[in-house]
């Protein structure tokens, strides 16, 4: 359609819908085609070019293709991985498994410690069955006092993961009450002081002035234990001469 339009030529293009230009020789492909597809905006750039800026979720020239991953599919922590327009795979943390990683298992996630085996719930939660001298929730406690370090009757107590204390019977003595004081069981006379020597020999240390004596009195009997076996004695009193 011609009309005048001031510039000399006598006339002026009014365009059909999709050209543009003094004499409509561009194109909108926008206009024309509507290449873009799922609702994305079409902008376009020149004659015969366009953009599309597509919706959350979709991607390619026309926004053709779709990420399902966008909806997050896949369960907590998982990762989603898109594996077509239409398909995804979800890779599970430890301890979760199905299609999209909602079931969850504790124990596949190794929580018991120190080969302590794990049951699981069905809910979530788990119980950790221990090995001998562990403890706690996962097992991560150790008691030393299980492994019995205290000899004699000993009485233990737990310090930390790796340390005890041995309270120790009557007359014994020792980290681990390993050793029996003999003159728990043997009386120096005429005031003397018996001194230990060793688990199983001993002195009487006589006052000033008087002289060390052996087996001039009476004699007694002891038995005493070192670790595991008992051990007997015939020890005579030993005299310090008035």
């Amino acid at each position: 359609m011609a009309s005048e339009d001031g510039s000399g030529r006598g006339y002026s293009c009014e365009c059909s819908t999709g050209y543009f230009g003094l004499l409509c020789q561009f194109t909108d492909p926008c206009t024309l085609l509507s290449p873009c597809g799922n609702d994305a905006r079409c902008v376009n750039v020149s004659s015969g070019e366009y953009r599309c800026h597509c919706t959350l979720g979709y991607w390619g020239s026309d926004c053709q293709n779709y990420n399902p991953c966008v909806s997050s599919p896949c369960g907590s922590s998982a990762t989603c991985r898109n594996v077509s327009s239409s398909q995804y795979e979800c890779q599970c943390p430890p301890g979760y498994s199905g299609d999209r990683c909602h079931w969850y298992n504790p124990c596949q996630a190794g929580v018991c410690q120190h080969e302590s085996r794990c049951l699981n719930n069905q809910s979530g939660t788990y119980t950790c069955v221990c090995q001998n001298g562990y403890y706690g929730d996962n097992c991560e406690n150790f008691s030393p006092c299980s492994l019995a370090p205290c000899q004699n009757q000993g009485a233990c107590s737990d310090v930390n993961n790796e340390e005890y204390t041995c309270q120790c019977s009557h007359g014994y003595y020792g980290v681990n009450c390993q050793w029996y004081n003999p003159c728990v069981s043997v009386q120096c006379s005429n005031g003397g002081v018996c001194m230990n020597v060793s688990p199983s020999e001993f002195v009487c240390e006589c006052s000033q002035g008087r002289q060390l004596l052996l087996g001039l009195q009476t004699s007694v009997d002891i038995s005493f234990v070192l670790g595991s076996t008992m051990y007997m004695a015939h020890i005579s009193f030993i005299a310090c001469k008035v």
